[in-house]
């Protein structure tokens, strides 16, 4: 599996698959369909940690990186993820510079972190030595966190100075309704703030990401900036993809009646 966190640092554009449901076949298509990353979203998504975890190993062996969308920042569930496999973690609800580097230190391991020792699924299960995956571990992990608040976008000045973060990912359902202008992703409120994240962000060398799954999102965003695309869900593009198949069937029948 090839380094996400390298093809990220290196600025190439990653492209992922929203995963929400417990759906290893979803993962597994995802795969054979050339995604960069899969996210495996808890927070949002019905998937519990056991599922989580198998998820992320039929990723793993089709060398796709699992990225694991943890409910809370908790340090508990930041180290579950990475523990049981997952290229890296995305985090929820960061606002300040101090929840920043809370979400950092639960992900690396000393020095640069406090991240509890128990690499299971690194360590395959404990065959190896997981002394080996640790001294690498630091330089692999990818550290993501969502800007999804009116209080993040204002303290961005200070989380982009927490060192050991990789891609500060807008989540722009959240930060429209957050700026009273829910799912106005044109609107002039929105499109400042993400303006405003970019031009504090970029110039330090951390990725953004924006989520959005049209080939047009992709050519508005990334000449501004933005490298990191989560973009359709699993079951947003299964149903409109089942809705224009059975427009297509019902349009043949009414061509022979």
């Amino acid at each position: 599996m090839r380094s996400l966190r390298k093809a990220i640092n290196e600025g190439q554009v990653v492209i992922g698959m929203y995963i929400g449901v417990p759906w290893l076949e979803a993962v597994e298509a995802a795969g054979y369909a050339g995604y960069d990353f899969v996210l495996i979203d808890t927070e949002h998504g019905a998937i519990d940690t056991s599922q989580a975890a198998r998820m992320v190993l039929v990723a793993q062996g089709l060398g796709i990186a699992p990225i694991w969308r943890v409910k809370t920042p908790a340090r508990a569930e930041i180290k579950i993820a990475l523990d049981w496999g997952a290229a890296g973690i995305l985090v929820p609800e960061i606002r300040t510079a101090e929840e920043a580097v809370a979400a950092v230190r639960a992900a690396r391991y000393a020095p640069q972190g406090q991240r509890g020792v128990g690499p299971y699924r690194p360590s395959r299960l404990g065959i190896d030595d997981p002394r080996v995956y640790m001294q690498r571990a630091n330089e692999e992990t990818l550290v993501c966190l969502m800007i999804e608040t009116v209080e993040a976008v204002e303290n961005i000045e200070a989380i982009a100075e927490v060192p050991g973060i990789d891609v500060f990912n807008i989540g722009p359902c959240d930060l429209s309704n957050a700026l009273g202008v829910p799912l106005e992703f044109d609107h002039p409120d929105l499109l400042a703030a993400i303006q405003h994240v970019l031009e504090v962000v970029r110039p330090k060398g951390i990725t953004v990401g924006l989520a959005g799954s049209t080939p047009e999102h992709l050519q508005k965003w990334i000449p501004r900036g933005v490298t990191f695309f989560e973009t359709i869900a699993v079951p947003d593009l299964l149903a409109q993809t089942m809705q224009k198949h059975v427009e297509s069937l019902h349009r043949a029948v009414d061509e022979i009646s």
